[in-house]
C-alpha cells in the first residue's frame, strides 16, 4: 500500500479505499505513539497505585486511633486519660498561680536585666538557671532527647527566631546529647545564646522552677511527653502539642484534653504548632489567660482527679469481669464518666 493510501485509510477509520482494479478494501489498524501511549499507561497506574495507598493508610491510620493495629487485645478506654497521678496529695504546694510570680524574692537575692524595680522569685529562679529575667520568652521541653526529631527542632529554631529574644530551655537528659542539639539547632539558624541546659532535678523542687521560669512547654511529636507533660500542666505552664497516631504520640494530647483546656493546647499540623508557639510567645495576655484557667482547674479537672480516675478504672473492670461471667467475647469497652 503506497504512503497515500496509508494516509487516506487513517483518515477513514483505518478503511483504506479499494485498490484501483478491483479486488477487496484493505483493514488498517491505526497505530498510536507506542511510547505515548506506555506513559500514559504508567501514570495511570501510578494514580491507581497512589489512591489505593491513601486509602489503606486512611482506613490503616482510623485503625490505628482505635488502637486495633497495636493491640490484640479488646481495650478498656477511660473516660479522661489512662494517666494516673497523685498531684494534689503530693506536690499540693507547687506553686501555679500568676501572682506567684510577683512574690518578692527571698533574701533578696539579684535581679537581671528584667523592667521590674525589685526581685521576683520568678527571676531569681531564672537567673538561678541561667535563664534571661522576664519579659523574655522560656520555652522548655524537658523530655529525654532521644524524643526529638530533626523536623520539631527545626520547627523550634524557626519559633525562636520568630520571637525576639526569647530562649529554649532543654535538660541534660543525656549529658552526652547537649552538644549534638547544639551543633544540630546552630545549623538549623539558632543562635547558641538561645539555647539553655540544665541539670535533671528532684520533683518537686522541678516542679517549681516549671512553675516560676517557664512559659510554654513545646512538646516532641515524634514521641510525646508523659510525665513531663502532666508535670507542666500541674505547674500551670501550657502545653502545646501536635499528636500522631501511635500511643505514644497521643498521650500529651490525651492528658492536655484531661484538663478540659485541650483545645488551646492540641494542633492538627506542623505549621500550626509552629503558629501557636509564636502566638504564646508574643500574646501576654493569651498565655497568662491559659496560665491563670490551668491554675484554676488544677484542683478540679479530671486529670489530677486521682479517686475519680479510679472510679473510672473499677467500673471498666467491672464491664469486662460482666462480659466474661456470662459468656461473651471480649470487645472495646468505654467506660462512661464516674464523677
Amino acid at each position: 500500500m503506497s504512503a497515500a493510501a496509508l494516509r487516506t485509510a487513517a483518515e477513514n477509520g483505518g478503511i483504506a479505499a479499494p485498490k484501483s482494479g478491483g479486488g477487496c478494501p484493505v483493514v488498517v489498524a491505526a497505530l498510536p505513539d507506542l511510547s505515548s501511549l506506555a506513559l500514559a499507561q504508567q501514570q495511570q497506574q501510578q494514580q491507581q497505585q497512589q489512591q489505593e495507598l491513601q486509602g489503606q493508610e486512611e482506613l490503616q491510620g482510623q485503625q490505628e486511633l482505635k488502637g486495633h493495629q497495636q493491640f490484640s487485645e479488646a481495650l478498656v478506654r477511660l473516660p479522661h486519660s489512662y494517666f494516673a497521678n497523685a498531684y494534689r496529695a503530693l506536690y499540693a504546694n507547687t506553686p501555679a498561680s500568676p501572682e506567684d510570680f510577683d512574690n518578692p524574692a527571698p533574701g533578696g537575692l539579684p535581679i537581671g536585666s528584667g523592667d521590674t524595680a525589685t526581685g521576683t522569685a520568678a527571676d531569681a529562679m531564672r537567673l538561678s538557671l541561667g535563664l534571661p529575667c522576664r519579659p523574655a520568652v522560656v520555652y522548655c521541653c524537658c523530655n529525654q532527647l532521644y524524643k526529638l526529631d530533626p523536623a520539631t527542632l527545626g520547627v523550634w529554631c524557626r519559633v525562636l527566631a520568630r520571637v525576639p529574644g526569647s530562649v529554649l530551655w532543654l535538660l541534660r537528659f543525656p549529658a552526652d546529647a547537649e552538644r549534638r542539639v547544639r551543633d544540630a539547632a546552630e545549623a538549623a539558624g539558632a543562635p547558641p545564646a538561645a539555647l539553655v541546659f540544665t541539670d535533671v532535678d528532684r520533683k518537686a523542687a522541678h516542679l517549681s522552677r516549671l512553675s516560676l521560669a517557664a512559659d510554654v512547654f513545646l512538646d516532641t511529636p515524634a514521641c510525646n511527653a508523659h510525665t513531663g507533660a502532666v508535670d507542666a500542666l500541674w505547674s500551670g505552664v501550657p502545653l502545646l502539642t501536635l499528636p500522631g497516631r501511635k500511643m505514644a504520640q497521643r498521650v500529651a494530647a490525651s492528658v492536655a484534653a484531661a484538663t478540659g483546656l485541650g483545645r488551646h493546647m492540641v494542633v492538627w499540623s506542623l505549621q500550626e504548632y509552629e503558629d501557636r508557639a509564636v502566638a504564646l510567645g508574643v500574646d501576654v495576655s493569651l498565655r497568662t489567660s491559659l496560665r491563670a484557667r490551668l491554675s484554676d482547674v488544677r484542683h478540679t479537672c479530671a486529670l489530677f482527679d486521682a479517686p475519680r480516675w479510679v472510679r473510672g478504672l473499677e467500673a471498666g473492670i467491672e464491664a469486662a469481669w460482666t462480659r466474661y461471667v456470662s459468656g461473651q467475647l471480649p470487645t472495646d469497652i468505654d467506660v462512661p464518666d464516674v464523677p
